[in-house]
């Protein structure tokens, strides 16, 4: 979505705001200078005098994922398992007896 309508300044479906695709051009050069899988600056991430200089902390579980993971396993076995789409949600809070 172009930051023009994002912010209000046009309604969609007019036409570009140059603003809007000096913007477009800005991101996508910006994009392209990143490593595309852990998303760290290319100049950084391939500099050989760098290599020593990275550590990886342990992982962090993502609890809706797992969720998400866990329900997907039943189905991993059906037809086109890769079309479905599962989601996680919170639980509604505990109401506590007003007693």
């Amino acid at each position: 979505m172009p930051l023009s309508v994002a912010s209000g300044r046009r309604s969609p479906g007019d036409k570009w705001h140059p603003r809007d695709w000096l913007l477009l051009q800005a991101l996508d050069a910006y994009e392209r200078m990143l490593c595309p899988s852990c998303g760290h600056m290319l100049t950084e991430a391939m500099d050989p005098e760098l290599q020593n200089e990275w550590v990886a902390p342990l992982p962090m579980r993502c609890h809706p994922c797992t969720v998400i993971d866990a329900r997907a396993e039943a189905y991993r076995e059906s037809e086109s398992p890769n079309a479905l789409r599962f989601a996680a949600h919170r639980r509604a809070p505990r109401r506590e007896n007003a007693s």
